[in-house]
């Protein structure tokens, strides 16, 4: 090989490899110390070696660089220094460091509501699939069933009693059934369902709805006897003509034959 050229530098530069040399091996009984022959090979002793653990902290043993510190430094105030530092944010906007700051808050303040509130949705949902799972394994059985229903006879004897009490005509069951289909057709009339009215059961709720239907019937009545008491006067689609003479047109006012319009002209046609 080259002698100008390192093993390396010849073999990258194409130049022709020497043949190797056999290097005589070690006999074992070799009165150098092995301790004495490494110590002679590596010459002088490199420097120790920090353990990672310490080397690492010497890395990141670094003061850390405050606003308060960088203010000093700069010899102005703090507050200053974040009114001051701009900072770009993007898109060739700027911001300073004080907006950039009081931005930070806002969004982990939003960060922390957001947090919340999906921790409330889970748990609101989990409780909702807890309440359906237990409500679907609560299926009634044929003995329950007929339990609440024979509670529900009682309860309706018991209202019915109590019924009859605050609605003496009642007592006759024809007038009881008159006015039960009565109330049904009024209770339809606002939209309550033959389903609603079934379970109208509690006697307060009957005894409302029973003077309410009292009411109604007593103010039909006495529309209808004041239309007969004082009809509406008959038209032929023709507005009638006043009377020749006032006399006359004051008998057929009261009469109700005219209005009192009428009348007025045919006393001033008169004179």
């Amino acid at each position: 090989m080259n002698e100008n050229l390192s093993p390396v530098a010849g073999l990258l530069s194409g130049a022709p490899l020497d043949p190797e040399v056999e290097t005589p091996a070690v006999q074992d009984d070799a009165k150098t110390p092995p301790d004495e022959s490494q110590e002679s090979a590596k010459g002088e002793p490199d420097t120790p070696e920090l353990p990672a653990a310490a080397a690492q902290a010497q890395e990141t043993d670094q003061p850390t660089l405050t606003v308060k510190s960088l203010a000093e430094k700069l010899e102005i105030r703090p507050q200053d220094l974040y009114q001051q530092l701009m900072i770009d944010v993007g898109s060739g906007e700027q911001r300073s460091l004080s907006q950039v700051k009081d931005a930070g808050a806002k969004l982990h303040k939003a960060e922390t509501i957001l947090a919340d509130a999906e921790t409330h949705r889970q748990d609101a949902e989990n409780e909702l699939l807890r309440h359906q799972h237990a409500a679907s394994l609560m299926k009634p059985t044929a003995e329950q069933l007929q339990a609440a229903d024979e509670q529900w006879t009682v309860y309706l004897r018991s209202e019915n009693a109590k019924t009859l009490k605050v609605i003496s005509a009642w007592h006759d069951p024809a007038q009881q059934s008159a006015d039960l289909g009565e109330m049904s057709k009024l209770l339809t009339s606002y939209g309550v369902s033959k389903g609603e009215i079934a379970r109208y059961a509690d006697h307060r709720m009957v005894k409302q709805l029973y003077d309410h239907m009292t009411l109604r019937r007593r103010l039909d009545a006495a529309t209808a006897a004041e239309v007969t008491k004082h009809p509406a006067p008959v038209g032929k689609g023709k507005r009638k003509s006043a009377p020749q003479t006032g006399a006359k047109a004051v008998e057929q006012f009261k009469a109700g034959k005219i209005t009192h319009t009428d009348a007025v002209r045919a006393l001033i046609a008169e004179g």
